[in-house]
């Protein structure tokens, strides 16, 4: 049997890397997700909203030629980093304020836990505090909840970020505030699922 040579299998390897699967539900990719650690959970699920923001804007440059592309967004490109990504989405209007900052709270939630050197999770106090924050401007407050359905929720919050942002996409058309609010109303099910309580609904997505 013939192997295949280094540079044919780090394309390979990459091309696997990138691919994405659109047709996963939310519920479906909190599932996936159940045998990783906090850790490896939080730097999946991140990832996933930056490679579909890569998405979005990739289609928002048709223009772009592949080399171009690359240029653009490769590591050492203007918009290579999950911060740039965030800003230029941000600019061209393809996520209002609020989302941005719910999604750079993400991106800092994941470097903590790719850098750290400490063991990290959500009973830790600072990445739990992070993603609480990131949950700030929703018409609720979160109980106080253990780790494991904190966990869940933020891996539902990327899902259904990434999905928000996909859909309209894929429909030819920008996203809305609309759009969004569905993380709003799948967390308002979890509080009440967890709680037993009846919780309000009042989505308001964009800043006054």
């Amino acid at each position: 049997m013939n192997k295949p040579g280094r540079d044919a299998t780090l394309k390979a390897l990459k091309r696997f890397s990138k691919q994405t699967s659109d047709q996963t539900s939310a519920e479906q990719f909190v599932a996936n997700l159940s045998e990783e650690s906090d850790r490896g959970a939080v730097i999946l699920a991140a990832t996933m909203v930056e490679d579909t923001l890569l998405e979005v804007l990739s289609s928002r440059m048709p223009t772009l030629n592949s080399d171009e592309r690359s240029r653009m967004f490769d590591h050492e490109g203007i918009a290579g980093s999950f911060s740039a990504k965030i800003k230029l989405a941000q600019g061209l209007g393809i996520i209002d304020r609020k989302v941005a900052r719910s999604i750079d709270i993400i991106r800092e939630m994941r470097n903590a836990c790719a850098h750290s050197r400490q063991a990290i999770s959500f009973e830790t106090p600072e990445l739990r505090d992070a993603f609480l924050t990131s949950m700030e401007g929703y018409s609720f407050d979160l109980p106080d909840m253990a780790a494991k359905p904190l966990r869940r929720l933020f891996c539902m919050e990327c899902a259904v970020l990434a999905r928000a942002l996909r859909g309209p996409m894929a429909n030819g058309r920008e996203p809305e505030s609309s759009d969004f609010a569905d993380i709003e109303h799948f967390a308002l099910d979890f509080i009440k699922e967890l709680t037993g309580l009846a919780t309000p609904v009042s989505v308001a997505v964009k800043d006054a």
